[in-house]
């Protein structure tokens, strides 16, 4: 628990200092304000895609942090679980989702509501493993995890009409977030993971 606390606390410093997440994010927040005020609508995907992509660049840049200082070689040297290091990143990703979509629902969504926080979340979750994964894969390539995220986001926000049911999305999502975590949590363990982070 202390480990998980540290980490919690390690994340928001190095959020708070993330000038290129903040920087993106306003540039999001002030395009859609510009549409919103423009009058011209966008498909709704749309937006749900952009608060994805924020999430994302937001683990990305925090999985990328702990390659280049050195803090994910030191955390799994001192048997700090790598589930630890990627629940501390879901935490957040969850917060940023959240508060993102909340203002969304309000303003600009109409087919989606409140109520669809209950597969979001898990949602969001899947997204932090799916980047995470995406980084170690690509070789930490922001462009190429971006495209594979996007990639894989868009196609599942494409198959959600035929999941009508909210409770049935957020067991899908909640099996698919446990099987990227696991995922993720398994590659951070590996010897190829190991060397490259400690080459740097």
């Amino acid at each position: 628990m202390n480990y998980f606390l540290i980490l919690l606390k390690k994340e928001l410093i190095e959020c708070m200092q993330n000038k290129k997440f903040w920087s993106f994010v306003i540039f999001v927040i002030s395009a859609v304000a510009a549409i919103f005020f423009a009058k011209r609508k966008l498909p709704e995907q749309v937006y749900l895609i952009l608060i994805v992509m924020l999430v994302s660049q937001y683990v990305f840049d925090s999985c990328y942090n702990d390659i280049r200082s050195g803090g994910a070689l030191f955390f799994l040297n001192i048997r700090c679980g790598s589930m630890h290091i990627i629940a501390a990143k879901a935490v957040y990703a969850l917060i940023i989702g959240t508060f993102l979509f909340i203002p969304a629902a309000a303003f600009l969504l109409k087919e989606f509501g409140y109520a669809d926080l209950i597969w979001l979340l898990p949602f969001f979750v899947f997204v932090t493993g799916l980047t995470y994964n995406a980084a170690i894969l690509t070789k930490k390539s922001d462009l190429l995890t971006s495209l594979v995220t996007s990639a894989l986001t868009l196609g599942f926000l494409q198959l959600l009409p035929y999941i009508p049911s909210l409770f049935l999305r957020f067991v899908i999502l909640c099996f698919l977030s446990c099987l990227t975590i696991i995922l993720a949590s398994k590659l951070s363990k590996t010897i190829k993971y190991r060397a490259e982070i400690s080459a740097l």
